[in-house]
């Protein structure tokens, strides 16, 4: 939808003008389509080493959740044509719960996975 906006604003500038027109939704564009990495790799992660399917549900959407606040931060502050640093209370704790939740879901995910790849000994266990 973002990639769309861009278009629809860079069509209605002249062509020099368009990647300016367009730009000033590149932030929250970027930040939207980084989720295509981010959220499969933390899927990837919990599936490696969370066994319990319903644990591992619950992590991906807690790790959806958190970037779907930190994508939503980055849209309002560019529709809202406020710089960065301008950026008020609300979206402060939004920005800071999402960071924190999908932190969580990788740091959730990766103890799990280190723990079920070893024993106590810190010896892999062998595969079978």
């Amino acid at each position: 939808m973002i990639g769309g906006a861009m278009i629809a604003q860079g069509l209605g500038a002249d062509p020099p003008e368009s990647y300016a027109a367009g730009g000033a939704l590149k932030t929250a564009h970027a930040a939207a389509m980084h989720g295509v990495q981010v959220l499969p790799g933390l899927s990837w992660l919990a599936a490696m080493g969370v066994r319990s399917p319903a644990r591992r549900h619950g992590l991906i959407r807690l790790g959806v959740l958190g970037y779907v606040a930190i994508a939503a931060v980055a849209l309002y502050e560019v529709t809202a044509a406020a710089p960065p640093s301008a950026v008020g209370l609300p979206s402060s704790v939004l920005l800071v719960a999402g960071l924190t939740a999908l932190l969580a879901a990788f740091g959730i995910a990766l103890a799990e996975t280190f723990r079920s790849t070893t024993d106590r000994s810190g010896v892999r266990p062998a595969r079978r």
